[in-house]
């Protein structure tokens, strides 16, 4: 039997538009343009594995762009940006779980935004484990983490297939001796 660990974002979450983006850039003074390396950036890693927390992230950004931002007023933004849920997926994880097939889940999510999925969303319950990036303080695609998620799950790392939509972080899986699936749709 295999063990499908997913990936949250752009999976289950739908994934920042370019609006969204470019509204958080005008409501902290600034265009996307300018914003999008620092805020993808070199600091992203730290704040998705909860080694910065949002103030520490978003006083960065600002720094680099000579600018001074509200962190809560960013967070705020940011974390609304990525509200939307891809319902298809949800019933594929409902499916597969009351099939019996386990199902886990491991993202990259800062803990500001996890406290806020894990209220929001009652289907978080049917992935066990649950590994949160900013909950231990590691990130995708550090190959610590996919380890530390075959330990929670159980099970042989080629075992595992790790479904995701962005592709290093599926190479990263596969050298660590998991199965990978790059995520397009749900029918694939």
């Amino acid at each position: 039997m295999r063990y499908i660990l997913f990936d949250l974002y752009g999976l289950f979450h739908h994934v920042q538009t370019s609006q969204q983006f470019a509204g958080i850039a005008e409501l902290i003074g600034t265009d996307a343009d300018s914003l999008r390396p620092l805020y993808l950036g070199k600091f992203r890693h730290d704040y998705d594995a909860g080694l910065i927390d949002a103030e520490q992230y978003w006083r960065l950004i600002g720094d680099g762009l000579g600018i001074e931002i509200d962190w809560r007023v960013a967070l705020k933004a940011d974390n609304d940006s990525w509200e939307g849920v891809h319902e298809d997926m949800v019933e594929l994880a409902r499916e597969l779980h009351a099939a019996g097939v386990p199902i886990a889940l491991l993202s990259n999510e800062p803990r500001e935004l996890t406290a806020l999925t894990r209220a929001r969303r009652e289907w978080i319950a049917l992935f066990d484990p649950v590994v949160f990036s900013g909950e231990v303080r590691l990130a995708k695609p550090d190959p610590a983490i996919y380890a530390l998620a075959a330990r929670r799950f159980g099970h042989a790392p080629g075992t595992m297939l790790f479904i995701d939509d962005n592709a290093d972080n599926i190479a990263a899986a596969i050298a660590c001796g998991w199965q990978g699936h790059h995520f397009t749709d749900a029918d694939r």
